[in-house]
């Protein structure tokens, strides 16, 4: 069961690690995603509006995400990748189902 706290600005939770997968299911708002498979689908945690944070650590990957599910990216962005890791925020349209991404900050 997910907790409304899960999501909420200040949470008292421990951040959720994730491995990337072609699929993922985070379980709060703010979650640190680890690997190298390219991620094209998240499956909403919950079915109201919600905003995600990924704190994506990965060596250098090309793309943490690829066009495909439901993810849409911001014009001209096929991908988001090529750091360390960087630090990606999304927010869940529930009427269209989908995720849009709002800004990456990668760091080498």
């Amino acid at each position: 069961m997910t907790d409304f706290e899960d999501f909420e600005v200040a949470s008292s939770k421990v951040p959720f690690t994730l491995a990337s997968a072609n699929t993922i299911r985070p379980k709060t708002r703010f979650t640190r995603i680890t690997g190298l498979v390219e991620i094209q689908t998240i499956i909403p945690p919950v079915d109201f509006y919600h905003e995600l944070i990924f704190l994506m650590v990965t060596a250098s990957i090309t793309n943490f995400f690829i066009p495909g599910g439901n993810i849409q990216f911001p014009p001209g962005v096929v991908g988001v990748g090529g750091s360390d890791f960087a630090i990606i925020s999304m927010f869940y349209d529930p009427r269209f189902k989908n995720y849009y991404v709002t800004g990456p900050i990668g760091f080498n």
